[in-house]
């Protein structure tokens, strides 16, 4: 029987920003390669019911900070679902600012806070000025690349998980070599690019891990071949960086 993949992707059209839309289609591409039947469930509207019990994989795309707090009230009702997902191991990949929805707290520049679902101990702290630059991480010695455009940062709890290991680029505000968070399966990264697209072979991680959560096995199928020319472009924005002048720790200003 052909493995599915069910992947709950939410609010797509609310948390929008930077081409993360392309998240998405990495995955069903990546499902097709290999096999696995991508169903993607959209829920737009934050009226809309969520179906849960239907998620091997859970998508939360980059917004804008000023509508985390009605976000963060849609999923509210929903918070003890949500955290039995992420304790079973579903996995769930959250970028950019929309840290702030499955962090303790967000602490804006006007001194308000955005309370989170509380999924990862840490905050979510805007930044005074938007700073980017290309970000190479390494996460559990698979390099992936991709760029920051950093309107937040974050501050990790004692003993709460990074992501990856920073290899270019900046991380969290507390530790610059250490970069996003994580709790089981469930990924918060300033990684952009779209990073699934960029980063097949993560794409491939995530997928597996949903496979082995619902079947109990990851796909069988080889993907050696499959993503030469990604691994071409890796390797040049690598080299690209190497060659820089700017001063490790620091970020261009945009």
């Amino acid at each position: 029987m052909k493995q599915e993949l069910r992947i709950l992707w939410l609010y797509p059209g609310i948390l929008n920003l930077h081409g993360d839309r392309g998240n998405a289609m990495a995955l069903v591409r990546v499902c097709g390669q290999i096999g696995v039947e991508p169903i993607l469930t959209r829920v737009d509207r934050l009226e809309d019911p969520i179906g849960w019990e239907a998620a091997d994989l859970i998508l939360i795309g980059p917004g804008e900070l000023a509508v985390m707090d009605a976000v963060v009230g849609a999923l509210t009702p929903y918070a003890s679902q949500f955290a039995e997902l992420v304790d079973t191991g579903t996995p769930v990949f959250v970028t950019g600012a929309s840290a702030a929805i499955v962090a303790r707290e967000t602490l804006r520049t006007d001194s308000s806070r955005i309370p989170g679902l509380g999924l990862t101990d840490m905050a979510v702290i805007e930044r005074e000025e938007i700073f980017g630059d290309d970000l190479i991480l390494d996460a559990d010695g698979q390099e992936l690349g991709g760029m920051q455009i950093r309107t937040t940062d974050l501050r990790l709890d004692p003993g709460q998980s990074p992501f990856a290991t920073v290899m270019y680029g900046v991380g969290n505000a507390d530790h610059a070599d250490l970069e996003g968070a994580r709790r089981s399966n469930l990924v918060v990264t300033d990684l952009l690019g779209p990073a699934l697209t960029k980063n097949p072979w993560f794409t491939r991680r995530l997928i597996d891990q949903a496979l082995v959560r619902r079947y109990g096995e990851a796909s069988s199928a080889s993907d050696q071949d499959l993503w030469a020319l990604e691994r071409t472009s890796a390797g040049v924005v690598r080299d690209f960086n190497a060659a820089k002048t700017i001063v490790p720790g620091t970020l261009r200003r945009l």
